[in-house]
């Protein structure tokens, strides 16, 4: 095993681990601003202290610092559309919608770039869909069925942002700025965006010490996803790297099974086979 595909593998249990975290947190108490701000406080420490281990020097560009604060306002605003749907929809449905941003990816770069639908992508869009239907729940956590529609399209939702922060984030990207100071902006932008957030959702009565635990794992954890994934990036190709850690789906199913969140069903390893495959054809075509 290359140390690209290790890096890759690291990133994805973060990733699937971190779906769960959300997930358990999402149906205890409603999700608040001040999670989010956790979070985003998390992040720019742990960045701060991967730029130093790392040895990288720091230089402000105003072009880079705006793209970093705008793809972290959107990744802020596509975790807590998750963590809203996760509420209501399982963690295998939940993460394995908001791991296909791939599919929107294509479908973006077909409309408004003009790149070609080729028969892999489209192939790999149809079993996307297909793990999703076959994902579609019966019924909501905890029974409460009247908002489970909803939690799908928001899950889809989320999705969508995820992939508008891939984009952002290669746009962004192609100044040259290093991905761990990049990083370090994204933080930036979403504990700015957890700011405005909560006024959209505010504390509702929940305690800092309440949510704090909470927010250290989770941020803790979307440092980790960040960073073995560039780490990866930088030691392997991207055609390899991206696909393996877009898998964490896999690893969401397992632990929720572990945790007694879901029951693991043939018609779920279907779906996540189904997924996985859409996954490497739209990456690979």
């Amino acid at each position: 095993m290359n140390q690209g595909v290790g890096y890759a593998l690291m990133s994805l249990i973060a990733a699937g681990i971190l779906d769960v975290v959300f997930a358990r947190y999402s149906g205890k108490r409603p999700l608040t601003g001040a999670y989010l701000f956790v979070i985003g406080g998390v992040v720019i420490v742990g960045q701060s202290a991967v730029l130093t281990v790392m040895r990288v020097p720091f230089t402000f560009d105003i072009h880079d610092a705006a793209y970093g604060a705008l793809a972290g306002a959107v990744v802020m605003l596509a975790n807590a559309l998750l963590i809203e749907s996760l509420a209501r929809i399982n963690v295998s449905l939940g993460s394995t919608i908001y791991r296909l941003n791939t599919i929107a990816v294509v479908i973006f770069a077909v409309l408004f770039l003009g790149e070609a639908l080729t028969l892999p992508k489209l192939a790999g869009v149809l079993l996307g869909v297909i793990a999703g239907i076959l994902l579609y729940q019966s019924g909501a956590r905890g029974g409460d069925n009247r908002l489970l529609l909803a939690s799908v399209w928001i899950a889809v939702g989320a999705s969508l942002l995820r992939a508008a922060f891939g984009i952002i984030s290669k746009v962004g990207l192609g100044g040259g700025i290093d991905p761990f100071v990049f990083m370090l902006y994204i933080g930036v932008g979403w504990t700015l965006a957890a700011v405005a957030y909560s006024t959209v959702r505010p504390g509702q009565g929940a305690k800092l010490r309440d949510v704090l635990p909470y927010g250290v794992v989770a941020g803790t954890l979307v440092c980790l996803v960040a960073s073995f994934l560039l780490l990866g990036l930088r030691s392997g190709e991207a055609s390899i790297v991206i696909p393996i850690a877009n898998m964490s789906f896999v690893v969401a199913l397992l632990a929720a099974a572990a945790f007694g969140m879901e029951r693991m069903t043939r018609r779920k390893l279907f779906a996540v086979a189904s997924a996985a495959l859409a996954i490497t054809l739209l990456t690979r075509a």
